[in-house]
This record gives C-alpha cells, structure tokens and sequence, in this order.
C-alpha cells in the first residue's frame, strides 16, 4: 500500500511543473566591493581568501593591482583586508617598475607557524636575476614583512608566475611553498620548472622539470594535500603548452601529480583534445566526493565543447585520478576554468564545492563581445550550479581570479572574492573587486522562489528521484537513488531554511 501511494504522489508530480532553484547573483549586490584608484591599477587581477591573519576567528583576504603605481613605476600592489570589517591590516608594495607583482597570489599556509596565515606573493618580471627571472616573496600578512625571498636564477624564468601553499611536504611540522617557472629553460627552450621550498628556512626541497621544449610546466603549481596517505602533503603542477608526444604541436595540456614524500611522479592528466590548454589552472578543491581523501580541480580555458573557447573544468579525485565532474561553459568564447579552485561545503551537504571563472562570459546579453564574465560555484555531490555570479559592465571580464573557501564574516558559511581587473567605474581598467558572503545552503529548497519550502519543492525531489536525478541523489552512496535518499530529503525539508 505504501509503495501505491509513493507511485501516485510520483506520477502526479511528474505531471507538474517544477524549476531548481539556483541563484545568479550580480556583482553590484555584492557585500564588499574595492575599486582600483586611478586607470590601468588593474586591481583584483589576484584575489585570494588567506586564512585568520589578526587572530580575530575570521578569515582575511588579499586583493592585487599589478598595474598600481604609487610611485610611478607601475611595480604591483597588494592590499591585505580584515575579514571582520573589509579594514587594512597590511599594504605590500612591489620593488622594481613593472615588476607585475601581485599578478600571482596565494595562501601560504602558517609559514613561520606563529598561529597566522602568511601569504605568497609573485612578481614575474622582476629583473633582480636578469631580465624577466622574476621573484616570489613570501609575507607575514599580519605584519606586512617579508619571511622569504626567492629569485629566478637566470634571464627569462618567469618565476613567480604562478605561487601557492604546498601545505607540509617534508612532514617536518611548517607549511611548505611552491612556486612556478614556466618559462625556465632546462636543456631546451621554456621547459618550465618547479620549486617546493621548505617553510622552515626557505631550502629547496624538490625540483622538477617539464619533459619537452614549450611544454611551460608551472604555469599553474598547488598543494593537493595528502592524496596517497604517507603522511606528506603532495603536489601538482601544470603545463598548459604541452604537446601529445606524437609530433603534433597541439597545446592539449597536461598536470603532474607528484609524491611530496619522494618528489616522484604519481601520475598525470592530459587534455582532451587540441588547444584545450589544459592546465592552465589547478588547485586543491578539498573532498568533493565525500570519501575523506582530497581532491583537486583542473581548468582548460580553450577547449572548444560547444564553440571556439568555450572551455571546461575537471574534478579528479586525488587518490585514484578518477574524473568526479566535468563542468563546460555556457557558449563559445567564455574561458571558463582561466580561474578555479575550492569553495568549500557552501551549501551544507558534507560535500565541498567547486569554484570557476569564465570571465569572457557575455553573460545573457546576447551581445557577441559583451565579455563582462561570470564566476560559478558547482556542487561537490552532483555538479549542479549552485550559485553563478555576472559582471557589473561590458568587458569587466569578471572571473579571472576566484577564490574562497573559507568564512570571512563568521557565520559559519564559506565565502568568496572575485576579481573584475578591467572594470571602468573609476577609469579605465582601474578594476575592481568583490567580497560575498554567502548563504547557508538548504538541501530541501529545489523550486522556485528560493528560500521558500512549499510543496513545489516537495513535488521538485518527486520528479528528480523518479528520473534519479543529480539532486536527488542526497545521501551516501553517491550515484544510487534509494530510500535514504527520501529520507534525507525529508529530514532537511522538516529542518527547513536557515
């Protein structure tokens, strides 16, 4: 009899209309915004959630301007703000004209493991090696003073394109630092290089180079924690450039996941097809499958799925390499994955989330060009769209940097800052950036209007379990529709909304 009337509550709810409820938030409702102080500062071309820097229980954050010139040299800005209050707590300034410092930015971790989060900084065209050798400096954000500098050792390396946290590879108790050459030339030209160096006292603790001529290894690097369980934090490094060693000169891509334990590669990913870029980003995405192993996420900006550009994301899991999702953008030309990361469990399933940008996005327009960008937060659990948020202007290209994964303003919820480099509003690609904090998630609210549960949302999980649909699809395991699932669903339904 049960089973009867399961069937006709089913059968009638597939007769109904039924929309998922998913947000587009635009940039203008954002709850913090930064504008660039004068044209061509390019501010928020790097934006970064660091960590608690003064200690407050909140999570501070970083913004970059590569083009700020305070002197009029154009030398790079970066500017750490409270969490609490959106207040300076440090301003870092680069050393040199047109060093583009502050083009790279990342968490560094607790370096000096004084309790605070330090922050990497990247300055690619410093000319203190040579021409272009370029430098990463290492920050106590708290204080704004330097921990560590590190320099590229010959003409051209680009170091410091890419800079990021490693978390503890050598397992001696300090956060660790990577750090990306992609231009570096090892035995033939623009190979790339990358460096993990010790957190301790700033020695080298494994190199690796790219296999071939313009493969560019280290135009992406990342921490990915500890995927194989031997106690030390692994690492990934990209080469966007690299070729499918059959003599073809493709630019398909490829990422290198190695053993922090032994500095050995674990295995590779390579792009699907020619001139994807893959590569071009990645990052730690935290446990996206729910299985207690970290995960990590992959951007290919250019491969053409629906168009020229349209670009796609990948989600691997760490310990096996298996592909967890595969998001695609919207239309050709947007780019998306230029930009991705972790978002942390925005929405409150036990799953963490994913981040990306597509900051060539016309964003429904319906003008060819529009490119004023669009940033996404896609589901851990079912790689639905949680949440996508739109440019202000036309050629903002918002999306270019992403970050969040952390709670800035201290409900207990992940937040996210997104980057806008050339935004107009206070002249021309001044830039801009924008802080949100983010709603605690509600698993039951499936239909339209959004934070409202009636029993549109009811007849909204009907339909989806009936078609074993993603977001039906709420309890463990993963990829089955049973009556745990039903059960979850009711459970949030009665616990309503925050």
């Amino acid at each position: 009899m049960r089973g009867r009337v399961w069937l006709g509550i089913m059968l009638a709810a597939m007769s109904a209309a039924h929309t998922l409820a998913c947000d587009d938030i635009l940039a203008s409702d954002a709850n913090r915004v930064y504008d660039g102080p004068v044209p061509g500062d390019q501010l928020g071309r790097s934006v970064v959630v660091i960590g608690d820097v003064n200690e407050d229980g909140m999570a501070d954050y970083a913004i970059g301007s590569r083009g700020n010139d305070p002197d009029e040299t154009s030398a790079g800005r970066v500017i750490v703000y409270s969490g609490a209050d959106g207040s300076v707590i440090a301003t870092l300034d680069g050393e040199s004209p047109s060093d583009h410092f502050g083009e790279a930015l990342a968490p560094a971790g607790d370096v000096n493991s004084d309790g605070k989060a330090d922050l990497i900084v990247g300055a690619w065209a410093n000319g203190a090696g040579g021409s272009t050798a370029g430098r990463a400096y290492v920050f106590s954000a708290a204080q704004g003073s330097p921990l560590y500098t590190f320099t590229g050792l010959s003409p051209g390396d680009t170091l410091g394109d890419s800079v990021n946290g490693a978390g503890d590879v050598n397992n001696d108790g300090h956060d660790d630092l990577i750090i990306g050459a992609p231009t570096r030339d090892v035995g033939v030209s623009n190979t790339g290089q990358v460096t993990v160096l010790s957190g301790l006292d700033g020695s080298v603790i494994w190199t690796v180079n790219g296999q071939n001529e313009n493969d560019r290894l280290g135009v992406s690097v990342a921490g990915i924690g500890d995927i194989n369980a031997d106690g030390h934090d692994d690492f990934a490094a990209g080469a966007h450039l690299f070729d499918d060693g059959n003599g073809i000169l493709d630019n398909r891509g490829r990422v290198y996941v190695y053993s922090g334990k032994t500095g050995t590669l674990l295995y590779t990913k390579t792009g699907q097809g020619s001139g994807d870029n893959f590569g071009w980003e990645v990052s730690p995405a935290g446990d996206v499958n729910g299985d207690g192993d970290p995960d990590f996420v992959v951007g290919a900006p250019l491969n053409d799925a629906l168009g020229s550009n349209t670009g796609r994301v990948y989600v691997y899991s760490g310990p096996t390499g298996e592909l967890l999702h595969m998001f695609t953008g919207e239309a050709a030309v947007d780019k998306l994955g230029l930009s991705v990361g972790g978002a942390g469990d925005v929405d409150g399933d036990g799953f963490d989330d994913v981040l990306a940008g597509a900051w060539w996005n016309d964003a429904d327009t319906g003008a060819s060009g529009d490119n004023r960008g669009r940033a996404y937060i896609y589901s851990g659990r079912n790689g639905g769209v949680l949440n996508s948020f739109t440019g202000e202007a036309s050629l903002d290209h918002l999306g270019r940097p992403i970050s969040g994964g952390r709670d800035i303003n201290g409900d207990g919820v992940p937040d996210i800052i997104v980057g806008a480099r050339d935004n107009d509003a206070n002249g021309a690609e001044a830039g801009r950036a924008y802080v949100f904090f983010l709603d605690p998630g509600c698993l039951a609210d499936l239909a339209e209007p959004a934070g409202v549960l009636d029993f549109s949302d009811v007849v909204a999980f009907l339909v989806a379990f009936a078609e074993a649909a993603p977001e039906a699809d709420l309890a463990l395991p993963i990829g089955t529709h049973d009556f745990s699932d039903i059960v979850a669903y009711l459970g949030a339904f009665a616990a309503g909304c925050p």
